[in-house]
């Protein structure tokens, strides 16, 4: 995204042409062109995580990266492109909250960048992180 990587030195955040719409600790969040957020959190000088969030505008469904639309792509339609339902992590196993099961499904897919998908209840976000799979947050109701 951007031109960004994970593992790239932290100084490249210099060259990204965005406004800066929030910085807490080592996470730097920039507003789009298309009005979503872009963060990005580093670690040791290094870029360990990049992610999209759509901000709910209709007009901006677009993530930075993938054929997946904020707001449209469902789970199924994630699982029908990928013929499977995915694996879970051991660390990331299920969890409740007053109204929902949340879980996490994960897609292993070829990229040469790491890409992660990650959908969470009202939000979509297109995160990179240092893994090649697929990561989908899926509110169930209970």
């Amino acid at each position: 995204m951007y031109g960004l990587k994970i593992h790239d030195d932290q100084n490249v955040l210099s060259d990204i042409k965005l406004t800066v719409v929030a910085k807490e600790g080592q996470m730097t969040k920039f507003r789009t062109e298309n009005g979503n957020d872009f963060s990005v959190t580093t670690d040791n000088g290094k870029i360990v995580y990049l992610e999209n969030d759509w901000l709910q505008d209709a007009q901006s469904r677009q993530p930075l990266f993938s054929e997946f639309s904020f707001g449209k792509t469902t789970l199924s339609d994630i699982r029908s492109k990928f013929g499977t339902n995915g694996f879970t992590y051991k660390s990331r196993g299920p969890f409740t909250t007053k109204t929902h099961l949340i879980m996490f499904n994960c897609f292993e897919f070829d990229s040469p960048n790491n890409e992660i998908l990650v959908k969470e209840p009202k939000k979509v976000r297109l995160m990179l992180i240092p893994a090649q799979s697929l990561i989908i947050i899926q509110p169930i109701p209970i």
